[in-house]
């Protein structure tokens, strides 16, 4: 398509040419007009369209000499010469702008892969870093409440156990057990996600009673910690009625609250959900350690903790974040969060407002 526009271009232009050289040279009888005058499509043709308009360059001289032989046989040698330089002058100069336009696009281009290798190269370096940290951390994630269970099972098998010390060796067995499962969840989900296996339910939800049920179900956790737990709810009972997948938005709930747990270490956590526009606008806010900038970053993708050291001081195996930003998208949502280091944590996601 760009070439057949630049032929009519060009056409047209040694057309424009032909009609001025025959009012010049025939009208007003002015014979250097004729040469000057077709200067113009050959430079313009040998310039704009590369290769191919040194072709038109060439052809258009070789019709300029011969219409000058022609046209007027007493035509002074000088202006032969001057046009046939001319010619030379303008094929060469376009053969080497278009050899050097050549050799930039080459370099440009080598540039550029260059530029991608080496970006690639980096993405894949620190997505192996992160992975090994990754597999670092959940081999301690699983192998200490593994040895937790192993040591006071076998602890339980002494005889002159009393009750209360058998009672306290069964809760550490508990808690260790429901921390193991749910690290087998997490990996479990997150091969769920990446396997597309994974569907969307939409039933009949309420919102209030599910913002109110996760409430009763952290408050204890919460009093144990010192911690002031509260929530909000913006809309009415009827109001509050919405079709979204219950469990999803149950899952992405909990995983944030866990989190806020995990890293508040005194003061409070409040969530809950507003309405704005066709979306409800949900947001977990804690005065915990907060997050920094760089990993603030990165919090949401595969393999990233708030900290990947092995000697971090919070357990869990960096998967509750990045199953929360899958689940959120798959119900029509975003995910972000807000967060200065030290001064705590918001993290805000969306799904529609369906009802």
């Amino acid at each position: 398509m760009k070439n057949r526009v630049k032929i009519v271009i060009i056409s047209l232009i040694v057309l424009f040419c032909l009609l001025t050289t025959y009012y010049f040279h025939f009208i007003l009888k002015i014979d250097q007009a004729f040469s000057h005058i077709f200067y113009i499509p050959i430079l313009i043709s040998s310039i704009w369209w590369r290769r191919t308009g040194i072709y038109i360059a060439i052809f258009l001289s070789i019709f300029l000499v011969c219409s000058q032989f022609i046209s007027d046989l007493g035509v002074r040698v000088i202006d032969i010469v001057r046009t046939v330089i001319f010619i030379i002058v303008a094929v060469t100069t376009t053969y080497l702008m278009n050899k050097i336009k050549d050799n930039n696009i080459k370099l440009l281009k080598q540039y550029k892969e260059l530029e991608y290798a080496k970006i690639a190269k980096e993405k894949s370096e620190e997505s192996e870093r992160i992975k090994s940290a990754f597999l670092a951390n959940m081999s301690h994630e699983i192998r200490t409440p593994m040895t937790g269970i192993l040591g006071f099972v076998s602890l339980l098998q002494e005889p002159n156990l009393n009750g209360e010390e058998q009672q306290k060796y069964i809760k550490i067995i508990d808690k260790s057990g429901k921390r193991l499962l749910n690290i087998i969840n997490d990996i479990i989900s997150i091969s769920k996600v990446d396997s597309g296996m994974l569907n969307v339910n939409i039933s009949e939800s309420n919102i209030n009673e599910q913002v109110e049920f996760i409430y009763n179900f952290f408050k204890a956790e919460t009093n144990k910690k010192g911690i002031n737990l509260t929530y909000n709810n913006q809309l009415s009972s009827s109001e509050a009625i919405v079709k979204t997948d219950n469990e999803k938005l149950y899952a992405i709930l909990t995983n944030l609250i866990k989190n806020a747990i995990k890293f508040t270490l005194e003061g409070s956590i409040d969530f809950g959900y507003s309405k704005k526009g066709n979306f409800l606008e949900f947001y977990v806010k804690d005065t915990g350690v907060g997050i920094n900038f760089k990993t603030k970053e990165h919090i949401f993708e595969r393999f990233m903790q708030g900290s990947d050291s092995l000697s971090r001081e919070y357990e869990g195996a960096g998967l509750g974040l990045s199953i929360s930003k899958a689940y959120v998208e798959m119900l029509g949502g975003k995910i972000w969060a807000e967060s200065i280091e030290g001064m705590g944590s918001e993290f805000y996601f969306t799904i529609p407002y369906i009802v």
